[in-house]
């Protein structure tokens, strides 16, 4: 059974698989990761694998870290994109409530540098919010879901298709889907800075549950720190530092000029209606001498 999840730049795509067969050793995550993507297995594992397309930016980097992983549950991937820090957390979450429990309490959460930005995906078996990611919805406190969310936000990471589609019922689960179990969580502030569109969909591989995609804007930057922080180290540790300078002043000035086309279009739309709050004022005052329509033009005119 295979479930998907993508993440796509504007720049340079790159694609993460979750299936639920087997976890590789860190030395043959690469030459072993399209073999796992062309030659799916059927059936059902208790075990996890993250396949990393070799067009991944920072492929080259990857490493697993044994000593975060749950066997069968938990997997955790390492990489660096430029100079930002990437921890990729694949997820395969127990059906059993008590082991469900457990599982989210043991998960680490102070391993990872402040400056990181964390991906989590996968199939969580938990409905964060049973008021819309179930079907029939338990309003009681549940310490499975709690020790889920805690989890979340020791992390610092954040349902980014949630956030954009507040009031909508989607259900990922095998068929009849009765629940919202796959997910893609991003850092907090990569989710701020960089979400453009994510959804849910058939995937066209072989598998019961729906895929999930999240798209961001730009792949320049995947962090999760300030953009002056990531460029002065780029310019400390690069063999050409001038031509970094050059690169993040010429980003500077598109996003200036953007802010600049946004001033322009809203600035004729203000002073319209700056001008019809003013003329309705006016009209009211050349009709009545009452003091409250005095005092209504005088603040139109402030306005304007």
């Amino acid at each position: 059974m295979w479930r998907a999840a993508s993440i796509t730049t504007q720049h340079t795509p790159f694609h993460l698989q979750v299936p639920s067969r087997l976890v590789f050793p860190a030395q043959g995550l690469r030459e072993r990761s399209q073999l796992a993507a062309d030659r799916p297995t059927r059936g059902r594992s208790k075990e996890v694998l993250t396949v990393l397309r070799s067009d991944f930016p920072g492929f080259d980097s990857a490493i697993e870290l044994p000593s975060l992983a749950v066997p069968g549950r938990y997997l955790v991937v390492k990489l660096m994109v430029d100079s930002a820090l990437i921890y990729i957390h694949n997820v395969y979450a127990p059906v059993d409530r008590q082991e469900k429990h457990q599982f989210f309490s043991s998960l680490a959460t102070e391993e990872f540098e402040v400056h990181a930005t964390l991906f989590v995906l996968g199939d969580l078996n938990t409905p964060p919010d049973p008021t819309l990611d179930s079907s029939t919805p338990n309003l009681h406190y549940d310490p499975v879901r709690a020790s889920c969310l805690e989890w979340f936000a020791k992390l610092g990471v954040v349902d980014a298709w949630r956030i954009h589609f507040d009031t909508k019922h989607v259900f990922t689960g095998p068929l009849p889907r009765k629940n919202r179990l796959d997910y893609i969580l991003l850092s907090g502030t990569n989710c701020d800075g960089y979400y453009a569109s994510s959804k849910y969909f058939l995937p066209t591989h072989a598998g019961d549950h729906l895929a999930h995609s999240v798209h961001s804007r730009s792949g320049a930057q995947l962090h999760g720190r300030g953009e002056a922080e990531l460029v002065r180290d780029a310019l400390r540790t690069s063999s050409n530092p001038g031509k970094v300078w050059k690169g993040w002043k010429a980003n500077i000035k598109t996003q200036l000029q953007g802010v600049q086309k946004k001033l322009r279009q809203q600035d004729p739309r203000a002073v319209e209606d700056a001008r019809v709050v003013l003329d309705r004022a006016a009209k009211r005052y050349r009709t009545s001498a009452r003091d409250d329509d005095c005092e209504l033009f005088a603040e139109a005119m402030n306005t304007r």
